[in-house]
């Protein structure tokens, strides 16, 4: 496994070790088991007060954990991780639970697995020698036909060495001028799509860091940290989760005669 790669698995065995309780807890000093010496700094990073990210119902991104914030039966929840290797490479990830309801039919539930198909399509569009714009094509349509709105102040991006690097992945479609890329064999990027059920429409909160929806709407993101492949050979998935699959109802569209490159995971 490459570097890059150990970045992301490390974000996977972080994520199979979040437990969904009533309260979100902060443990100073938390040490995670199974990586004996090999130390892993946990972001803050850019000033974040944290080391992950905790978004809830209609926080869109960048929420701050915090002890007094109760959660009840039907919330929503983003958890997005970041780590950094021994060796300096990032690992990026994020995933939505519903507290309490599983194979639940809400609209939150649906609001979750929309943007999770919306994640998916965008990373079957990522191919060497297409376009950032194909990404955000990909995800904003699915999204605007089931009745949602996609987040464009806020993008995926490289990764890397740095945490943010070239290129800026857009989910929204059609790209203003400048503002698509090529992308090419062997760009490592997130993709992250933000996906509210309300306007797109976003509002930064007093502490400079959490975003809201601007109408009290849900929102809901995944992310996945890819690697593009040769022409052709569409992307390598870095931050598979143990036991995830592709939506079912992806894999029926791209066997529909859908666009993709394909896609493999990491090994």
């Amino acid at each position: 496994m490459t570097e890059q790669g150990s970045g992301s698995q490390i974000c996977l065995h972080l994520h199979n070790l979040v437990h969904l309780m009533i309260t979100l807890l902060n443990i100073p000093g938390y040490f995670t088991p199974g990586f004996g010496n090999n130390w892993y700094l946990g972001i803050p990073i850019c000033g974040f007060p944290k080391s992950i990210c905790t978004s809830v119902n209609d926080v869109v991104c960048h929420g701050i954990p915090s002890g007094d914030e109760v959660l009840v039966i039907g919330d929503l929840i983003n958890v997005d991780v970041t780590v950094i290797t021994s060796s300096g490479w990032h690992g990026d990830t994020s995933k939505m639970w519903l507290v309490g309801l599983e194979g639940s039919v809400s609209s939150k539930a649906r609001l979750a697995v929309v943007a999770r198909e919306a994640l998916y399509l965008g990373v079957s569009a990522c191919s060497a020698g297409g376009n950032v714009g194909d990404i955000g094509k990909a995800v904003s349509s699915h999204a605007h036909e089931h009745g949602y709105s996609v987040v464009r102040e806020y993008s995926g991006h490289g990764i890397g060495l740095r945490f943010h690097e070239g290129p800026r992945v857009l989910h929204h479609y059609p790209l203003g001028k400048g503002e698509d890329t090529t992308l090419e064999e062997g760009m490592v990027i997130t993709i992250e799509p933000m996906i509210n059920e309300g306007g797109r429409e976003v509002v930064v909160m007093e502490d400079q860091w959490t975003v809201v929806t601007r109408d009290g709407g849900g929102s809901a993101q995944w992310e996945h940290t890819v690697v593009v492949r040769g022409e052709g050979e569409g992307c390598e998935i870095l931050s598979m989760r143990e036991g995830e699959v592709w939506p079912v109802r992806v894999k029926r569209m791209l066997e529909m005669g859908g666009e993709g490159g394909g896609v493999t995971e990491a090994k």
